[in-house]
């Protein structure tokens, strides 16, 4: 995404969905550098309770994403995993 979308986008406000929810513009902007870094997001109850998301980009041969894959689970069950074989999760 262009800087100057993000700016735009940030500029209106985040909307919070629940308490897990990032709304703090310096905070999701500090998650975006690790997803770039890591390769992949993830989510923890940030839009729905009880739900937790992974996501990873499909490219095209130049590098460019083209498109997301998003596979989506019960929070619980990510959360069990962070604690025993998923220690580098934030």
């Amino acid at each position: 995404m262009p800087p100057q979308e993000l700016k735009a986008i940030l500029a209106g406000g985040l909307e919070r969905y629940t308490e897990h929810t990032i709304v703090d513009a310096r905070i999701l902007l500090q998650q975006l550098e690790s997803f770039q870094t890591e390769g992949y997001p993830q989510t923890l109850e940030e839009h729905e309770l009880g739900l937790a998301a992974v996501a990873a980009p499909i490219r095209a041969l130049e590098g460019q994403a083209m498109a997301a894959l998003t596979g989506l689970s019960e929070a619980g069950l990510i959360s069990a995993a962070r604690q025993s074989s998923q220690p580098d999760w934030p």
